[in-house]
């Protein structure tokens, strides 16, 4: 480094401007920008409810999530597993209609919007 000083801070330089450039292009929003039509929910209970009383509550979760439109089918699961470590908590994956056929977005407002698209 010592006999390349001049090399060494053109490289130095080039790699703070090539930091700073992909800084700048790269998306930086807390939600992704494409839009994959499955949400992943959470119900919790107090923890003084019961496995049978909790497979209840889901279900009637599950019930008033299929009434949405937009909504194609769900997957419900409850009770101890990986993901969930006590019974008085359950999962739901929601399975949502392609983009273009929903009759919904979030706030009225998705990725494509913010495009012009």
């Amino acid at each position: 480094m010592l006999r390349h000083q001049g090399l060494t801070l053109l490289i130095a330089i080039g790699t703070l401007v090539l930091t700073i450039w992909l800084y700048v292009i790269i998306p930086k929003g807390f939600f992704p920008v494409q839009d994959t039509g499955l949400i992943q929910g959470v119900a919790q209970a107090p923890q003084s409810t019961s496995y049978g009383a909790m497979v209840k509550r889901q279900g009637e979760l599950a019930k008033k999530i299929l009434q949405d439109a937009d909504v194609i089918n769900l997957s419900s699961f409850v009770g101890v597993d990986g993901s969930n470590t006590t019974l008085n908590s359950g999962r739901f994956l929601i399975s949502l209609k392609p983009h273009d056929q929903r009759q919904q977005n979030v706030s009225g407002h998705c990725p494509s919007n913010r495009e012009g698209n």
